[in-house]
């Protein structure tokens, strides 16, 4: 359940990334074109974040999707072992999507992906 105090804190930083973008980005230490995939130190941060802001929202968002997608990228896995799986998944779920799979695979069958 999103709570309100997860909403009311939405809302805030929202606006605060309407109004003072800049700002707040430079707070942050980021520097982020989007037009280019970020670094993985600034989606882990931007991801620790969300975990520690946004707890319901982020396991419904992250965690929830990450087991539907590992799940179905599993399921494909088994059904078509000799075949090579191209999966095209949003930067902040791919580390957590290969270690939910590196669990049910040997190393042998994960470089297939």
């Amino acid at each position: 359940m999103f709570s309100w105090r997860e909403k009311l804190r939405l809302g805030i930083d929202l606006l605060k990334g309407i109004f003072f973008r800049k700002k707040v980005m430079k707070e942050l230490g980021f520097d982020i074109d989007l037009t280019k995939v970020p670094e993985k130190r600034i989606i882990k941060k931007v991801m620790d974040m969300m975990r520690k802001s946004y707890p319901n929202l982020y396991k419904v968002l992250v965690e929830e999707r990450n087991g539907v997608m590992a799940g179905n990228l599993a399921a494909l896995m088994k059904n078509h072992p000799d075949k090579k799986i191209l999966a095209i998944v949003g930067a902040g779920h791919e580390e957590s999507i290969m270690r939910r799979i590196r669990k049910d695979f040997s190393e042998k069958e994960i470089d297939k992906i």
